[in-house]
């Protein structure tokens, strides 16, 4: 009962000029202040299990997801799962974005173009690390273009993020690494990044990651 989402949802405020015995109240109740006219309390008769900021977007057939509590971001495209009683859609953790999409493709195209590294940075510039890192509002303020099947970049994008999920999932980090350097080259294109310009933000990008940071300046060397 300690959530604040609850309260902000599902609170309504009262004042009474007796307190209350919160324990003799079929509803939720919870002090705020006391007040010369009394005592101030919110109210709830929603369950305490209540969910809040569920969708239509919670269930996508196509979501792409990464987590809030993090210092960076590391997205993943998510759909349907077999369980015991079908296919069913994994639910993320409150502390995930989420981004709904209907189509497969336009799925794994965002999803390339958000883990590229122009995208991480300039994510970084301005998100601190965190609890409200990577919230869903940094998407005010980048240009993702809209996915197009007829513009090559666009689906080399969206089938290197296959193949990244793919390289994830069989345990092949080289590989992905090398997926994940083509991406950062296309994105650049997408967004008019010159070839060095991408080098300075790919090592300020792995300046926390020293074994990361020794193989980006390898690549942008030529050696």
């Amino acid at each position: 009962m300690n959530r604040a989402n609850y309260w902000k949802f599902f609170g309504k405020q009262i004042i009474s000029r007796v307190k209350i015995d919160e324990s003799l109240t079929e509803h939720h109740v919870r002090l705020k202040s006391s007040r010369p006219d009394g005592y101030e309390y919110e109210v709830s008769d929603a369950p305490f299990y209540a969910m809040f900021n569920i969708g239509p977007y919670t269930f996508a057939p196509y979501r792409v997801c990464w987590s809030r509590m993090a210092n960076t971001i590391k997205a993943a495209v998510v759909s349907e799962i077999p369980t015991v009683i079908g296919q069913k859609p994994p639910i993320p953790t409150d502390t995930a974005t989420i981004a709904p999409f209907e189509s497969k493709d336009r799925a794994h195209y965002f999803c390339a173009v958000v883990n590229s590294s122009p995208f991480r940075w300039f994510v970084k510039s301005f998100s601190a690390a965190g609890r409200g890192f990577g919230s869903a509002a940094i998407l005010k303020h980048i240009s993702i273009p809209t996915y197009d099947q007829k513009n090559r970049l666009h689906t080399d994008l969206t089938a290197l993020s296959l193949d990244c999920h793919q390289a994830a999932q069989s345990g092949q980090p080289t590989l992905l690494q090398d997926l994940e350097t083509k991406i950062d080259s296309i994105a650049a294109q997408i967004w008019t990044i010159t070839r060095n310009e991408l080098n300075t933000i790919q090592i300020e990008l792995a300046d926390a990651q020293p074994s990361r940071q020794r193989e980006v300046k390898r690549r942008a060397s030529g050696r």
